[in-house]
């Protein structure tokens, strides 16, 4: 009985593997998926668009870019966590996908499980920008300055529980200076609210806030949360101005639904790597601030996406930090 038990279970196992392997060397027999979380016209929906572009060409199928906003990417991202795992169905996921587990509650998706890395797409470090017409010259100059006329600093950013809150909550603490959070529905008004010094301190990528860095700009960057100063961008490390060295990089990264067939998931990310080193690709990322990524492994990527989502949940608990919160 036992022996006839193990001989069809082989064969199961062995069934499974040849419907696996075929479907890996047929793909991509029909049009591939991106599905955007966000509306058009940012930054992840132009990653989206520059991929679109080389993939169609070098995989000879069409590539369909989705935008599916929502919920800060929790709804998009949700579609694709629920997706068949056919190697067609991809999520273009943005740093909030780790600050979602610790702001977000009842997720219906799993980001730890539910969801696999294919490949980085890219990274931008945060910027602490002020007004032009701010005096002070360095961060602690600032931040001493408004305890003395108020009491705390006042530090602006997208969105409750977004990247940048976590960041600049987490250098307030280690620092032991005082701060308040102001939210904005989105960069664009924490922006024009930073140029207007509602309040003192915006913190926002380099995508985000270099436009207005830029000659004739009206900010200026104040500090950069990155181990080492960001070219075209004229400001010290936090590090380099005495705080503690809190790094925070935006980044951006293709994900696929769980259980993908492993040959699949390699043969994508060979066709990522492929085309983030084209010279009109990378132009582009310089023009938005985006940084391209080194070429890591899967397993890597898995572990720093995980990583980044202990990290951001220990720092809304200790803080306190929920969306809308």
């Amino acid at each position: 009985m036992m022996r006839n038990f193990l001989r069809a279970l082989a064969l199961a196992l062995a069934g499974a593997l040849a419907a696996t392997t075929a479907s890996a060397a047929d793909w991509p027999s029909k049009p591939i998926r991106f599905v955007v979380p966000f509306p058009p016209g940012g930054t992840t929906d132009l990653i989206a668009r520059l991929l679109q572009d080389k993939l169609q060409r070098s995989l000879g199928q069409t590539v369909i870019v989705e935008n599916k906003a929502g919920a800060q990417g929790v709804i998009g991202t949700a579609a694709v966590a629920n997706a068949e795992p056919d190697g067609y169905s991809y999520v273009l996921a943005f740093d909030v996908y780790a600050t979602a587990p610790a702001t977000t509650p009842n997720l219906p998706f799993d980001p730890k499980a539910d969801l696999v890395p294919v490949a980085p797409l890219g990274r931008s470090p945060q910027v602490l920008v002020v007004s032009k017409d701010v005096k002070a010259a360095e961060l602690r100059e600032l931040w001493q300055a408004q305890i003395a006329k108020s009491g705390e600093l006042f530090f602006g950013t997208s969105a409750t529980g977004s990247y940048a809150h976590l960041a600049m909550a987490e250098l307030a603490r280690q620092s032991g200076m005082p701060a308040t959070h102001v939210p904005y529905k989105g960069g664009s008004p924490m922006i024009m609210a930073t140029i207007a010094q509602e309040i003192a301190l915006g913190i926002g990528s380099v995508g985000l806030t270099s436009p207005q860095l830029k000659e004739g700009g009206r900010l200026r960057p104040i500090a950069v949360m990155s181990e080492q100063r960001i070219p075209g961008i004229d400001a010290p490390t936090l590090a380099e101005q005495g705080f503690p060295p809190v790094v925070a990089d935006s980044w951006w990264a293709l994900l696929a639904p769980a259980k993908t067939p492993a040959p699949i998931l390699e043969a994508m990310q060979r066709e990522i790597y492929q085309a983030l080193e084209d010279p009109a690709v990378l132009q582009k990322y310089a023009e938005q601030g985006v940084i391209p990524p080194e070429h890591v492994s899967s397993q890597a990527y898995h572990d720093f996406i995980n990583g980044e989502i202990d990290r951001w949940s220990e720092v809304a608990k200790a803080q306190g930090i929920a969306a809308g919160g």
